[in-house]
C-alpha cells in the first residue's frame, strides 16, 4: 500500500480521481497520446515506471518471438504449440478441424498464453461453441516495455495476418471463417492482422485497445473499423492505460469508459483495462449485454437515449446491425449484467 501511496505523490498530477475521468463527451484526439510517463502494474504486482518522451523503437522481431497455442474442445488442457511462421504443425495437428471458425486470442503488455484474459476467455468460447481457437503468445517482445511492445506492434500484426493467410491459401478458406480477438496491445495487433489479411476476416473484437502514444490520424499502427468486416470495441480506462475515441464500427463505453465499479482507487487503470476482457468472457454465456445508442454518457444516465438504438455488448454473434457509439451500466462484480 505504501509503494501506491508514494507512486501517488510524485505521479499524481498525472492522473484525476476515477470520479472526475468519466468525460460528458468523447475527445476527437486520444486524450492519452501524450501521456509524458506511464506507470503500470504486471502481473506479478510490480510496478513500472516508463518515461513516454524517449524515441519508440523498432525492435527486431522474428517469426519465434511469436508462439500459437491452439485448443478445441478435444484438447483444452493440453495446447498444441506451433510458430506462426511454419504451418506444418497445423498441417500435423490432430484436432484441427478446417471446416471450422477460428478465433485468434491476442495478449497485450507483460502478458502470455497464461494469463487471465486466456482463463477467461478461452473456456469461454470452447463452452459456448466449438471452433478452433488459436491463442497467440508474443511475451518474447511484449514482456520488455512498454515502448518496446508498442513499436513491434506493426510486425507482430503481420506475423499473425500471414499466418491466416496461409491457412486460407491452403485449407481453402473463406475470410468469414477468421475471428480476431485482441486485448490492449494485443487489440492494435489484432489490427494490424486483420489488415494483414487477404479480405476482410468476419471480426474483430478491440478490448480495450492501448492508449499511449496512439492517435486518430495514424492508422496503420493501430485497430480501426476497416480492418475487418466488423469492428467491435470495448472502452474500459479511457483516462488512464486505454484508447478514449470511437475507432470502431461500434464502440462500447461501459460505465462511461474510463474507470469502473468495484475497481475502487485504480489510479492507473489496471483494474478497469482488465474489465474488458471479464466483461466479454461473461457476455458470450450470457448471449451479450444491453447497450443504448447515445451522444454522451451523461444523457445516457439522465434518460435522453433511452428511446434510441439498443444493441449488446460482445457475445460471439456480434451485432452487426449496430453502429456509432453505444453505453451502459454494470455491477461492479460478477454478474457484471445489469439484466
Amino acid at each position: 500500500m505504501k509503494s501506491v501511496v508514494v507512486l501517488f505523490a510524485i505521479f499524481g498530477f498525472a492522473f484525476a480521481s476515477p470520479a472526475k475521468l468519466r468525460p460528458e463527451t468523447i475527445p476527437e484526439e486520444n486524450s492519452s497520446f501524450g501521456t509524458k510517463y506511464l506507470i503500470y502494474r504486471d502481473e506479478a504486482g510490480k510496478f513500472h515506471f516508463e518515461d513516454l518522451t524517449r524515441d519508440v523503437p523498432t525492435p527486431r522481431t522474428t517469426i519465434d518471438d511469436v508462439t500459437i497455442y491452439f485448443y478445441t474442445r478435444k484438447n483444452q488442457d493440453k495446447p498444441e504449440v506451433f510458430k506462426t511462421g511454419d504451418l506444418s504443425g497445423l498441417l500435423n495437428s490432430r484436432v484441427y478441424d478446417s471446416k471450422k471458425p477460428s478465433y485468434f486470442i491476442i495478449h497485450g503488455l507483460n502478458n502470455n498464453f497464461e494469463s487471465a484474459m486466456f482463463q477467461v476467455l478461452r473456456p469461454a468460447i470452447l463452452d459456448k461453441i466449438d471452433v478452433n481457437v488459436f491463442v497467440v503468445d508474443w511475451s518474447p517482445i511484449a514482456n520488455k516495455n512498454y515502448l518496446t511492445a508498442k513499436g513491434a506492434v506493426p510486425q507482430i500484426g503481420k506475423f499473425v495476418g500471414d499466418f491466416i493467410n496461409r491457412m486460407m491459401d491452403y485449407f481453402k478458406l473463406p475470410t468469414t471463417m477468421f475471428r480476431i480477438i485482441g486485448h490492449s496491445l494485443g487489440a492494435h495487433v489484432s489490427g494490424v492482422a486483420g489488415a494483414e489479411v487477404t479480405g476482410l476476416a468476419d471480426y474483430i473484437i478491440g478490448l480495450d485497445p492501448a492508449g499511449p502514444l496512439f492517435t486518430v490520424a495514424n492508422k496503420d499502427n493501430r485497430l480501426d473499423a476497416s480492418d475487418a468486416d466488423h469492428v467491435h470495441i470495448i472502452h474500459t480506462s479511457t483516462s488512464t492505460l486505454g484508447f478514449s475515441p470511437p475507432i470502431g464500427d461500434v464502440d462500447i463505453y461501459p460505465n462511461g469508459g474510463s474507470s469502473q465499479p468495484g475497481c475502487g482507487l485504480d489510479l492507473i487503470g489496471t483494474c478497469a483495462h482488465s474489465r474488458a476482457y471479464y466483461y466479454l468472457a461473461e457476455s458470450i454465456h450470457s448471449g451479450g449485454f444491453g447497450t443504448v445508442n447515445c451522444h454522451n454518457y451523461k444523457a445516457f444516465r439522465n434518460g435522453e437515449c433511452d428511446h434510441n438504438h439498443s444493441s449488446k455488448l460482445g457475445s460471439l454473434d456480434v451485432d452487426r446491425s449496430a453502429s456509432g457509439v453505444y453505453y451502459l451500466d454494470t455491477n461492479s462484480d460478477y454478474p457484471f449484467s445489469l439484466s
